[in-house]
């Protein structure tokens, strides 16, 4: 995290939401890309992110949507 965020200037809100990101970022969330790997495609469209990423930004979604 803290070549992420906070050498970039979010250490506010890297210290505020610092058990949620911890919680996401600790996670082994490797099964993810194995569910959803078959609906990527390596030649078609831009080039696509990585699922687990976007998995960890759905649970911070979730996690913050419901303050």
């Amino acid at each position: 995290m803290q070549l992420n965020y906070l050498k970039i200037g979010f250490t506010n809100s890297v210290l505020i939401n610092e058990k949620a990101l911890a919680f996401v970022w600790s996670a082994d969330l490797s099964k993810v890309a194995d569910i959803v790997g078959y609906r990527y495609s390596s030649n078609k469209g831009t080039p696509a992110r990585n699922p687990i990423d976007m998995f960890r930004s759905l649970l911070l979604m979730e996690r913050f949507s419901s303050r």
